[in-house]
């Protein structure tokens, strides 16, 4: 398997899963790696409580995917 050494224009990934009913809506390019940060919209009536968030990223030449990051609130 290949690596990839983390770069600043690395593409953040968001992923988002609404356990209830079962939707999930998605957003590639939220941000580079470098920006530090990157928000999600929830589509209304969605709760953290009942939903599931992945975040991974891509490199710029999209020849890479990292691990995803996976998170339930509680």
């Amino acid at each position: 398997m290949k690596s990839h050494t983390a770069q600043e224009n690395d593409q953040v990934n968001e992923v988002c899963l609404n356990a209830t009913g079962s939707y999930a809506v998605y957003t590639l390019n939220a941000a580079q790696r470098s920006d530090g940060s990157a928000s999600f919209e929830m589509p209304g009536g969605w709760k953290p409580a009942s939903s599931h968030f992945g975040m991974f990223l891509t490199s710029y030449d999209l020849q890479f995917n990292s691990n995803n990051l996976y998170i339930v609130f509680q």
